[in-house]
């Protein structure tokens, strides 16, 4: 017959063990984040295939005789379209280590488009210094920002939600949900 600090330590035992497991709530968390990820690095894959796809297209069917400049200018889209079906299939498969290593190198592009962005406006200011055209200057800045607006949420977004199922797949030591 076991002693009572026995029982009680068996107990202590059995309770640390079932907070350690996840619950049905954690669950619903994780399969909500990790599909909203996948919804929206599928439309990002799929932007950038269609962008790819149609460069692809003029390279190939225009008549012009030197390639070489448009065949480079492929190259981010290519980039970008690998990087996401890269994030697609470490989401999907809900591969801790690969969704921290695909946030990372999201948080460098995000930092890169950031400062291509305030390169555009800086130049844009300096020609409306210099050329005085203020109500042209005025419409493409107000594109611009709203582009880089939509950029940065999509971006953030898809950050945020690669971390946050990186760090619930940590936490709960999923290997599948």
């Amino acid at each position: 017959m076991p002693s009572e600090p026995d029982k009680i330590s068996s107990l202590d035992q059995t309770e640390s063990n079932e907070s350690s497991l996840p619950s049905s709530n954690d669950n619903q968390r994780v399969n909500t984040t990790q599909k909203y990820l996948l919804i929206i690095l599928f439309l990002q894959w799929f932007v950038c295939s269609v962008i790819l796809g149609a460069g692809i297209h003029s390279v190939f069917y225009d008549e012009s005789v030197n390639n070489t400049h448009d065949v480079q200018s492929l190259m981010p889209m290519l980039v970008m379209t690998f990087y996401y079906t890269f994030g697609l299939s470490v989401a999907y498969t809900q591969y801790r280590v690969g969704l921290i290593i695909f946030a990372s190198i999201g948080i460098l592009i995000f930092v890169i488009v950031s400062f291509f962005f305030g390169y555009i406006v800086l130049a844009i200011t300096a020609l409306n210094i210099g050329f005085g055209t203020a109500n042209q200057i005025y419409e493409v800045m107000i594109f611009i920002v709203l582009l880089f607006t939509i950029v940065a949420t999509v971006a953030i977004l898809t950050l945020k939600w690669s971390f946050d199922l990186a760090k619930s797949i940590g936490t709960y030591d999923y290997s599948e949900v």
